[in-house]
């Protein structure tokens, strides 16, 4: 943010941009955006695997599918690992010259080479027969010798198919082709005796030698050397691979993993990560992803063993990122203070210095950034979001340094710097005697900033408080809060788009709570239906009013009809009777096991209070679900129903489903006519009344269909109220 915009800060973050002028061992823009120290391999953790299988493994390879290979150069044998266990195999048909084998071409004699190719093909180089074998994919047919190489000792698959082959007698390296036709020779005065090469995604080519790794960028004659500054005689490099990432690393005869990797265009070292296993790391690659594979020789053993060590187990111990020079366009300006948006953890600690400069820094003869006799102000962890006043005198420039320190187990994370200007202080509201005295004036004002952040912190909270009570807007964290204020529950699985949209409507929803409108509307929206009906059981009353007064005939009948003063019998109506609420009278209707005892409704409000307070729940549902469906609309209609009403669920299965139920000439027939049939022989087709054919219906009876026709569609293909 400039100067210029509303915001009396500059921010720098990985959006706006760091305006970096220097860093060093830090990484700009990680996971999150944010600023840490650089992620180094922490200590290894040995791999469980068949020890006499694996007794000497001089090289490593992945086909970036999972499988793992393994050169063993004392059997000179490959071996498999598959899976998730460390069972390793022998792969077959690849043989070792101690071995008479039938085809010559398959002797080997000293391999120290492996690569492997996503096709489950793998070339193996020979320092003994001096030739490179290629094998195909399982059962290995030899498809490729190539001969006349001087004493290959590495071999890595090209970015372009090809294979990158280290000539250890000739002190060079080679490409070849998959056909074995050379296309590209490096050659460097620093290039003696190369013994491993690795070759990452962007077509960067690294090459160990017994005191240096050279790195070659692609396109590029001159290498870049890391010798004698980097690697002791004691601590040589040894092998070295390309992470996922880019990043290049290569282990030591100490066990230590050195990284590099390219910043600002540049490659340069960045870090050792300790493996806590002394030896000499023989081969390594990334397996599987974000984890070191390592094969190591310790000095108490006699075999190889391997090891594990994530890529990012440690950090970096100390790491400096200075900005350029910030303008705040104000000849003379005060600069207020510096706020760190990030956190500190505990064991770690963040250095602010700042530089003050009136001069324009950009002209040539501008002095050079000098931060020994800054303030330097220093926050230990733990701590959140930490700020610091900036001490420094008048200037209109400002340049800002941050150096963060680390355990080695956990970094300092800043997500942005907001450096605030010009100055604000509550000294202004104070009388004029308390800016007399210089000293006093400056310890007071340092004194006021303490509680001035403190209150500023409060307002912008008051600022932006409105967020909190819009469902739209309210961070993740508070919506949960902000439904407790108005008694709404959300389900686990829904999505967090899902959970505001159905809080920002539940003002309106609760208009409508407990009405058969709004009982629908909460079976269809949380229980994600695409449709949902409430049928009230009264509906379904159909009863004479033979010289019953108007006002309760009108109750009695159906909804749709008029009021009148009573029906004629036609045939089509039963007439009332004690049986049909089986109530207990002697005499009359007494019989034991089929009456009940009540004492309400008084009998003659009794024809009329019939499935009163009951009603029916129609829905979706799948009969193979196991019931889910059925258990999530009872548990949402048992908390959105009146107190009083008694629910009863009706799931509406699919009836026509295509290749399920619908398969014509099986359980489905199109223009068919089939003939009633009431008794016959056994070939003749039988029918049964009330069951699968109906004669004629009562007035009642067509009644009921008619209010099945006026549900919606989809609910009248699975459910017939008769």
């Amino acid at each position: 943010m400039t100067p210029a915009d509303a915001a009396p800060y500059w921010l720098l973050d990985s959006v706006a941009g760091w305006r970096n002028e220097s860093v060093s061992g830090l990484e700009l823009g990680a996971e999150h955006g944010e600023v840490r120290l650089d992620r180094l391999p922490g200590r290894a953790e040995r791999v469980a695997f068949e020890e006499e299988l694996a007794r000497c493994v001089v090289d490593l390879a992945t086909d970036g599918c999972g499988v793992l290979y393994l050169l063993d150069s004392n059997a000179n044998a490959v071996l498999r690992k598959r899976g998730a266990s460390w069972r390793l195999e022998r792969i077959e048909g690849i043989e070792d010259g101690r071995e008479r084998a039938p085809a010559a071409g398959r002797l080997l004699q000293a391999a120290r080479g492996l690569a492997a190719d996503s096709e489950g093909g793998l070339a193996i180089a020979d320092a003994g027969t001096g030739r490179v074998q290629v094998f195909a994919a399982e059962p290995w047919p030899l498809v490729e010798v190539m001969e006349g190489l001087g004493q290959p000792w590495g071999i890595v698959r090209s970015h372009d198919g090809g294979y990158w082959i280290a000539e250890r007698r000739r002190n060079r390296v080679v490409r070849r082709s998959a056909s074995g036709r050379e296309l590209e020779v490096r050659q460097h005065p620093c290039l003696v005796g190369p013994t491993k090469v690795a070759c990452s995604r962007a077509g960067e080519l690294a090459v160990v030698t017994s005191s240096a790794v050279l790195l070659f960028e692609r396109g590029a004659v001159e290498p870049r050397i890391w010798g004698d500054e980097t690697f002791s005689d004691s601590e040589s490099p040894v092998a070295l691979t390309f992470s996922d990432g880019g990043d290049l690393y290569v282990g030591n005869s100490a066990g230590v993993l050195l990284v590099f990797s390219k910043r600002s265009g540049e490659w340069r070292h960045v870090g050792s990560g300790v493996t806590g296993v002394p030896g000499r790391i023989w081969a390594m690659t990334e397996y599987p992803k974000g984890t070191l594979l390592l094969s190591i020789l310790r000095p108490e053993d006699s075999f190889t063993t391997l090891w594990q060590s994530r890529l990012d187990g440690a950090c970096a111990r100390l790491g400096t990122l200075r900005t350029e020079p910030l303008d705040s366009d104000a000849p003379r300006c005060q600069w207020h203070r510096i706020e760190i948006v990030g956190e500190v953890p505990a064991g770690t600690s963040v250095e602010i210095r700042a530089e003050s400069i009136e001069a324009d820094p950009h002209a040539s003869r501008a002095p050079a950034a000098n931060f020994s006799d800054a303030y330097a102000y220093t926050v230990g962890g733990p701590a959140s979001n930490p700020d610091a006043l900036v001490q420094n005198p008048p200037g209109r420039w400002l340049r800002v340094q941050l150096t963060l320190r680390s355990n080695g187990a956990v970094s300092p994370s800043i997500r942005a710097l907001k450096v605030h200007f010009p100055r604000t202080s509550y000294l202004a509201q104070l009388p004029s005697v308390y800016h007399d005295d210089a000293e006093s004036r400056r310890f007071l004002e340092r004194f006021l900033s303490l509680f001035q952040t403190s209150i500023d912190e409060r307002n912008r909270t008051i600022d932006w408080l409105f967020t909190l009570f819009d469902p739209m807007s309210v961070p993740e964290g508070f919506l949960n809060w902000l439904a407790g204020w108005l008694d709404f529950s959300f389900e686990p699985k829904w999505t967090l788009e899902r959970r505001r949209a159905l809080l920002d409507r539940a003002f309106s929803y609760y208009e409508r709570r407990g009405t058969p409108d709004g009982l629908e509307y909460a079976v269809r929206e949380f229980a994600d239906l695409p449709f949902a009906r409430i049928l009230e059981h009264f509906r379904l009353r159909r009863l004479p009013d033979l010289g019953v007064p108007t006002e309760l005939s009108h109750g009695a009948s159906n909804c749709d009809q008029p009021p009148s003063t009573g029906l004629v019998l036609d045939g089509g109506v039963p007439l009332w009777s004690e049986r049909r609420y089986e109530r207990w009278q002697l005499g009359m209707h007494s019989e034991v096991g089929q009456i009940r005892l009540v004492d309400c409704p008084e009998p003659v409000l009794e024809a009329h209070t019939d499935a009163a307070h009951r009603f029916s729940v129609f829905f979706p549902a799948e009969p193979l679900d196991g019931g889910d469906t059925l258990k999530r609309v009872a548990r949402i209609v048992e908390a959105e129903k009146p107190v009083h009403t008694t629910a009863e669920l009706c799931p509406v299965y699919a009836r026509f489903r295509v290749g399920v139920q619908a398969r014509v000439g099986v359980d489905t027939r199109i223009g068919g006519i089939d003939f009633m049939v009431l008794s016959g022989g056994a070939s003749k087709q039988l029918s049964t009344l009330g069951y699968d054919s109906i004669l004629g219906g009562s007035e009642a009876t067509r009644a009921r269909e008619r209010l099945g026709q006026s549900l919606e569609p989809g609910l009248n293909q699975g459910v017939r109220l008769l």
